[in-house]
């Protein structure tokens, strides 16, 4: 199978990791608006480098491709890809608006191919074995933690705290900041659960954690609590520090 990539950031040094182990996978394409970027990547996997993503998907023959670029970005590649029937997999956040995110699910339908998106720990095997154990009861509560440091090779942090133009991580109206990076794959593996949420109350603050002393307009706490349909309650406590210790997922 062919693959193109659209951004070639720091995660997709997870992806090519994983990718390298399977047989059958070439890594076709790589495309970012930052060239020596997506150069680097096409030389160390034999792919062929992109500027512009538009023109990949019109050159190239795919038979799948990966969306890695920041949320405010992702409908039109999205869109772009599922039109033209390409199975798609779509970094989480799904959107940073809910009309893009829409927009992702409209083609989707219409497309008739796939369209994954990053909440890999849905597919992990102990919920069935959770679920089996549930055997069909509601759960009454569930809780989860995500506390630690956020992706090193963004170098985050620095760029939060020095007022310096940085990582698309860094300014909240882009990536959403923690909620959206690290407390949405605590959201989606809840629904996965317990079904529907009928209600959701959240807080905010910064400068507690990671920040602390810093200058900036970004949330390093976060705390949510959903009331599901079934009758149950889902707490999600997110916190970003600097120190990473003891790091709780």
């Amino acid at each position: 199978m062919r693959i193109g990539f659209v951004g070639a950031g720091a995660v997709v040094e997870h992806h090519l990791a994983v990718l390298a182990g399977q047989s059958g996978v070439e890594i076709a394409a790589v495309c970012d608006v930052d060239e020596a970027r997506a150069q680097a990547v096409a030389v160390r996997t034999g792919a062929r480098p992109y500027a512009d993503w538009a023109e990949m998907l019109d050159r190239e023959h795919l038979g799948a491709l990966f969306v890695c670029v920041p949320p405010t970005l992702h409908a039109p590649v999205a869109v772009a890809a599922l039109e033209r029937g390409l199975p798609t997999y779509l970094e989480k956040p799904l959107a940073r608006i809910l009309a893009d995110g829409e927009a992702i699910a409209a083609a989707w339908r219409a497309s008739g191919t796939v369209c994954a998106v990053g909440y890999q720990w849905r597919s992990l095997d102990v919920l069935d074995e959770l679920r089996a154990a549930l055997d069909g009861a509601v759960p009454g509560m569930l809780i989860s933690r995500s506390m630690g440091p956020t992706e090193g090779a963004r170098r985050d942090l620095g760029h939060a705290g020095d007022g310096q133009p940085g990582s698309w991580f860094t300014d909240p109206r882009t990536s959403g900041g923690i909620l959206f990076e690290l407390g949405s794959h605590d959201v989606d593996l809840q629904l996965a659960l317990a079904g529907p949420a009928t209600s959701v109350q959240a807080a905010a603050g910064s400068g507690l954690l990671a920040l602390a002393g810093r200058s900036s307009d970004l949330d390093d706490a976060v705390a949510i609590l959903m009331r599901f349909a079934g009758g149950g309650i889902g707490a999600v406590h997110i916190a970003w520090s600097d120190a990473g210790r003891p790091q709780a997922y």
